[in-house]
């Protein structure tokens, strides 16, 4: 009697695992090997490192109306007078004519200068500032520049497909009968993360801070970037 009951159950254990394989046999009688997956996050960081700031600078100017052909040319020297070395490019411009038949302009204008140009620069900006002409200093960023973020992003994707190349290297010493291969590297945007202390200097602190008329310090801003991924370890699939 034990033995019918064993035998029923041997039986149906078979018709179970025979239920659980059937998806994997085609119905022409060929037979899929089935893709295994093993799936790994991996994450590195490091720091991106800039030497020069994002300066954005304002101009007020007030001018009469047969002027403006000749304004441009004010505002390019004017923005040359504040920082002769730098790259101004124009970002806002706002015209208007005032109630005393003047025209009203505003350019807002940033360029990216290294640390040693900033000695000063609001002091400057006073300077050239006179009846119908103002310039002031709006901000100065010290957030690295896209080029500097993007070579450090390269070189941190570089070091996931390193890793990803070791995490399959260990798989396959584990499963050395399974052919494991990188199948998928999913990226996760990279951010920064910001870092204690300023990223951004006021007018007023910039004042303060080159009242001295020295240089802009001689040290490097450093944020620290980081990159996760999905890395897809994947058998592959083939018909025998």
């Amino acid at each position: 009697m034990r033995a019918k009951i064993a035998l029923a159950a041997l039986a149906g254990f078979l018709l179970h695992a025979s239920l659980a394989v059937a998806p994997a046999v085609a119905d022409s009688g060929s037979r899929w090997v089935l893709q295994d997956t093993i799936s790994i996050e991996l994450r590195t960081e490091g720091w991106v490192e800039t030497q020069t700031a994002r300066v954005m600078a304002l101009l007020d100017i007030s001018l009469k109306p047969e002027e403006a052909g000749t304004a441009r040319i004010e505002v390019r020297k004017a923005l040359d007078e504040l920082a002769p070395k730098a790259d101004w490019h124009i970002t806002a411009f706002h015209r208007n004519e005032g109630a005393s038949g003047l025209e009203q302009w505003q350019v807002q204008a940033e360029a990216r200068m290294p640390e040693d140009e900033l000695a000063g620069l609001r002091e400057t900006a006073r300077k050239l500032s006179r009846p119908g002409r103002q310039a002031r200093i709006l901000g100065i960023d010290f957030s690295p520049a896209l080029a500097e973020q993007e070579t450090t992003l390269a070189r941190l994707r570089e070091d996931i497909y390193r890793q990803a190349q070791a995490e399959l290297a260990r798989v396959r010493a584990l499963w050395p009968d399974r052919d494991y291969r990188i199948h998928i590297v999913d990226l996760v945007p990279g951010g920064m993360t910001p870092q204690p202390g300023p990223k951004m200097m006021r007018a007023e602190t910039m004042m303060a801070s080159d009242a001295g008329g020295g240089g802009g310090g001689g040290f490097a801003v450093s944020r620290k970037l980081t990159v996760y991924a999905v890395v897809s370890l994947a058998t592959a699939a083939s018909e025998k």
